[in-house]
């Protein structure tokens, strides 16, 4: 036997795969082949049976997700499998020029909006199938919040025990509501309302604080002076 030998052969597979080895042993008398006697040649070639039809592996690229702009996300392809072999590639591609050739990744993205990626994966048949994944990305900073503007009113002149009105109507928040307003009159006494009132007992030169607080607990205040039998 040598490498020009050529065997037509049939085998039932049925049921069958994996991998196998088929021997050939051949020996000759009188110039016939017979297999009760001495060996003098041998060969063996292996054969890699496969059940049925070849199937395509199956791509899954995860879910859709919400992310948040330059935060850090990680892209796990290693869901995907193969039916009837191994996944030996995968390559991720993104509208926004992003790719890799991992099968998970970490990356960010850097612009608002809404992105669509592919994750492709080929098996060790070279075949291949595909998933799409939806990434929206949104700004999750909260912009910075302004402080509010106090107003205490105007200066004034009174007499002891003249009941005087204290209003902060004219206090106002840039971006959202003042919920608090606290007044300090210099004379130990406080009150708190945007409108309250109040009335000295001793005659001499005040000065009255207006404390605001916003939504978000920003703070600003603002000073009227109340002169007083003065």
């Amino acid at each position: 036997m040598d490498s020009s030998s050529v065997f037509n052969f049939q085998i039932d597979t049925s049921g069958l795969s994996g991998q196998y080895t088929i021997k050939v042993i051949t020996s000759v008398i009188d110039g016939i082949c017979d297999k009760t006697n001495d060996v003098i040649s041998q060969k063996s070639v292996n054969i890699n049976v496969v059940s049925g039809i070849m199937q395509n592996p199956v791509a899954d690229a995860g879910s859709d997700r919400t992310v948040c702009l330059n935060e850090n996300v990680v892209l796990d392809g290693s869901d995907s499998y193969d039916p009837d072999g191994t996944i030996v590639s995968y390559l991720w591609n993104f509208d926004d020029g992003f790719n890799s050739a991992q099968s998970v990744v970490t990356r960010a993205f850097t612009s608002l909006g809404v992105f669509t990626g592919t994750l492709v994966v080929t098996d060790n048949d070279n075949l291949g199938s595909q998933d799409n994944l939806v990434v929206t990305v949104i700004n999750c900073t909260s912009p910075t919040n302004q402080a509010p503007i106090a107003d205490a009113g105007s200066d004034r002149t009174a007499q002891i025990g003249q009941v005087l009105q204290f209003s902060g109507s004219g206090s106002y928040d840039p971006d959202g509501t003042i919920v608090s307003y606290l007044w300090n009159f210099g004379d130990s006494n406080y009150d708190s309302g945007m409108n309250v009132n109040h009335a000295y007992s001793i005659n001499g030169t005040y000065t009255v604080t207006l404390v605001v607080t916003d939504n978000l607990g920003a703070q600003d205040s603002d000073t009227s002076i109340v002169y007083i039998g003065v």
